[in-house]
């Protein structure tokens, strides 16, 4: 039996990479910028899911953003994740809840 939260999820907006940063915080948040990178890829997919989610609603109120601080690309790209959240969706409420290692 499926999860009613599960249920909600729609498998279009399910980002996953293999990639990662070798645990340094610097290079996630910078290789969002680089347009050559696998991080780039995972950031400009997980900003069009978002992006795609946003668009369904009249008006979204709230965003919920579960990322980890352990890794590079979990904390770094995270990061640069919720900046660009925050400055595009400034109207609504951002919710960060950070898992540890």
């Amino acid at each position: 039996r499926t999860c009613c939260m599960l249920r909600r999820i729609r498998p279009s907006n399910v980002v996953l990479e293999s990639s990662g940063c070798g645990n340094n915080w610097s290079m996630g948040f910078s290789s969002c910028i680089d347009e050559e990178s696998e991080s780039n890829r995972l950031f400009t997919n997980s900003i069009n899911a978002i992006r795609k989610e946003s668009e369904r609603f009249d008006s979204m109120r709230s965003i919920v953003f579960v990322h980890s601080i352990g890794g590079g690309t979990g904390s770094g790209m995270g990061s640069a994740l919720l900046q660009h959240v925050r400055d595009h969706f400034a109207s609504s409420w951002v919710v960060p809840i950070v898992v540890g290692p």
